[in-house]
């Protein structure tokens, strides 16, 4: 149907259901006439479309994943960018990368006196002159189908480290590729390869193995590798799974993936071939793995997936840690590389490479070559919309894009979807984990103090997704969650409360185990909150918990059928991952909407009523309400006082799909007419006044004024009486 055919049709049911009746009276209500010309003025809107929103003043981020010293050069990888050299110490940067393959992550780099060498993994190893940036292919690596892990060069013989398919070696002269096998299975799950030297003795190879108990050194005069095993301290079902190694003259650190897997050992030889060992007690994070290691004298720096940690008491059995974090993104920013570079401390983060020259007491960014921004979600607040980004928070006072300001200083990470809240207590965010306040124009890092309970360490207190409220009494609350942590956070602005305990029937916290965490810890995600039913949501893995005072106590909701699941509250979605949820009015009852992971025949989303009927029946009254949409459902928006519903799907957690329903979720059609972004690369929905936001992974932003639709059609409200106000009503299509 043509637009003036559609616009014909509305116009006259309109005017036969409504003002033909009323015309003939020669009277009618004047708020009748408003609401017939206010729907009759949506349809001519019918055209509008996805439109973009500018994205200036929203920089770009500089994942940067790996560094190399050849002397006083210096290269690093920018992740989904390019290679970068600097001959200053890293005070100004430029591109080199001519030659190499376009987005093939780069892993390990080397040198030889007049060559640089790069590892571009499961593509082959690249080398080029060191003046000029002009990369070839050095020879065929045989194994294309396993990650390249490392690259180390002894005397000519370049050496290539693959998960899964042990170590091979090349000789650059002849280009040609030797599996080495002596030793060493050929399905090694080989993590890292370093070298070391010791004067007098001679230079050796390590290789670090994730499924064996110790680490293997390649003698000097073959090809053959030999296990050092670290047997007095290992379980034999708990290997040491070393993934990082330093060595220098002797000194060895080994870094593992957890506490009961090798977490930190310190060593030293003299020959190479008689090693003691320690396996270090510390206070480090005990489920991350270290991804680098590296020591001055006595003070040994740690990079791994929580922070950058520092220890000047190494030659203890018993060490104590500290994060040193000034200056960098987050206190728990993933460190995928850390190194000693001119006398200098290193540090590989998400939003870019930075330097220390005072042992990691405060950092300074020395490495921004920005690539494309991820948009994770908006908010609005006080009329103003701020959208989360993977470069922090851009504030738009006019709520168009067209004045991006960064929204305070201090955060350049990646801040989630939940990651901001605003309330009286103050304007909180998150970014990898941790959680800050806006002091000024300034982000500030607040300590999260949970009492007795540490969680493997007295500040890991990690939280994502975050929410403030208020309830009818006046009393504000800042809760958190982390996808993997420890529960749910409550803070009244001096105090922290925690709500984690884990039976296998409700106990004395009210929660239940929630998710399939292997040490039985409760994972929560999002809140939404009611106040006017004082209800409380904490939407979760695979879980939905209530509360009703506020998060004093909490209750348990849906999951899958088993002997600790209340009757009545097997969730009919699926046992799955909960995606996004809203609040939403319909008459005078309450329903919260949910959407899910896709299951087999499962809904992919639901809701179900919890007020004005405050029986508690949220659980046990789905209706489905899947939009025709047979994705999963990552994001639901609500415009309130409409039926309107806004719905993005995915499949597989790539191809996204737009719904739009005008019928409170019970039927759905696709609302992508004018999207320019290619669907993979949609991130997030999100909600400002009338206008829906779309945001990507490639720092596009798109909005859709949904209320230009024609959304009471299907609903158009009975009239109850006529007064006897009269008044004309003239209605045209402009």
């Amino acid at each position: 149907m043509s637009f003036s055919s559609y616009y014909k049709t509305v116009t006259n049911y309109y005017y036969y259901k409504f003002l033909k009746p009323f015309i003939k009276m020669k009277k009618i209500n004047i708020f009748l006439a408003v609401f017939i010309m206010l729907n009759i003025s949506m349809i001519t809107s019918l055209k509008a479309q996805w439109t973009n929103v500018p994205t200036t003043g929203i920089e770009g981020t500089c994942n940067v994943s790996k560094l190399f010293a050849d002397g006083t050069d210096m290269y690093a990888y920018v992740k989904n960018g390019d290679v970068y050299k600097s001959t200053d110490n890293g005070d100004t940067w430029s591109i080199f990368n001519t030659g190499l393959p376009a987005n093939v992550a780069i892993v390990a780099f080397t040198a030889t006196p007049t060559k640089i060498y790069v590892a571009a993994d499961k593509n082959g190893i690249y080398e080029s002159d060191k003046a000029t940036a002009g990369f070839t292919k050095l020879g065929t690596v045989p194994v294309l189908t396993n990650s390249f892990t490392s690259l180390e060069n002894i005397k000519g013989t370049l050496y290539l480290g693959i998960n899964g398919k042990g170590v091979y070696k090349c000789v650059i002269s002849t280009a040609a590729y030797t599996q080495l096998t002596s030793g060493l299975a050929n399905n090694a799950v080989v993590m890292t390869l370093t070298t070391d030297s010791i004067t007098g003795v001679g230079r050796r190879l390590y290789a670090g193995v994730a499924t064996d108990n110790g680490f293997y050194v390649k003698n000097d005069l073959d090809d053959t590798w030999v296990l050092k095993t670290i047997s007095n301290e290992i379980v034999a079902t708990n290997k040491a799974q070393v993934r990082s190694i330093f060595a220098n003259q002797g000194k060895v650190i080994l870094g593992g993936s957890s506490s009961t897997r090798g977490l930190l050992y310190s060593g030293s030889t003299t020959d190479f071939v008689t090693y003691t060992f320690t396996k270090t007690e510390t206070n480090l994070p005990l489920d991350q793995q270290i991804n680098a290691v590296t020591l001055v004298g006595n003070t040994i720096y740690v990079g791994n997936s929580r922070a950058v940690w520092k220890s000047t008491d190494i030659t203890l059995p018993g060490i104590t840690f500290s994060q040193v974090a000034n200056g960098l993104q987050s206190p728990r920013a993933s460190t995928p590389d850390l190194m000693v570079i001119n006398s200098e401390l290193w540090a590989a983060q998400a939003s870019g490479g930075y330097m220390s020259s005072n042992g990691g007491t405060s950092w300074t960014r020395k490495l921004n070559m920005p690539t494309a921004t991820t948009i994770t979600g908006f908010k609005e607040n006080a009329g103003k919309l701020y959208a989360n980004t993977s470069s922090g928070i851009y504030e738009s006072a006019l709520g168009d894009g067209s004045d991006w300001l960064k929204f305070g200083n201090g955060i350049n990470g990646s801040v989630p979807q939940f990651g901001l809240a605003f309330g009286d207590l103050g304007t909180y965010a998150t970014c990898d984990g941790a959680l800050f306040k806006l002091i000024g124009s300034n982000w500030e890092s607040v300590n999260v103090e949970i009492g007795p309970r540490s969680f493997n360490h007295p500040i890991y207190g990690a939280m994502s997704d975050i929410a403030q409220f208020k309830n009818t009494a006046g009393v504000t609350r800042l809760f958190g969650s982390y996808w993997s942590s420890a529960g749910i956070y409550r803070y009244d602005g001096l105090n922290w409360a925690l709500y984690s305990t884990y039976t296998a029937t409700e106990n004395s916290d009210g929660l239940f185990e929630s998710g399939t965490d292997s040490v039985g810890r409760v994972i929560a995600r999002f809140f939404l909150y009611d106040q006017e039913a004082n209800m409380l949501f904490s939407l979760s893995k695979n879980r939905l918990q209530i509360s009703k005072d506020f998060g004093n106590t909490w209750t348990w909701r849906m999951g899958a059928t088993t002997a600790a699941t209340p009757s009545g509250y097997t969730l009919t979605l699926g046992s799955t991952t909960v995606r996004s949820a809203v609040l939403k009015t319909i008459g005078a009852q309450k329903f919260l909407f949910m959407g899910t992971g896709k299951e087999s025949s499962a809904w992919a989303m639901g809701k179900s009523e919890y007020a004005p009927d405050l029986t508690d029946k949220i659980g046990t009254n789905w209706t489905n309400t899947s939009t025709g949409n047979n994705n999963d459902v990552r994001d639901i928006i609500n415009f309130e006082n409409t039926p309107i519903l806004v719905i993005r799907g995915t499949s597989a957690g790539t191809t996204n799909s737009v719904n739009i329903s005008t019928e409170n979720g019970i039927n759905g059609k696709a609302l992508e007419t004018g999207i320019t972004a290619t669907k993979s690369s949609i991130s997030c929905l999100g909600q400002f006044g009338d206008y829906v936001y779309l945001g990507t992974k490639t720092n596009e932003i798109q909005r859709y004024n949904v209320k230009a639709v024609p959304t009471f059609l299907a609903t158009a409200p009975n009239v109850g009486s006529i007064t006897t106000t009269t008044a004309s009503l003239k209605a045209t299509s402009s």
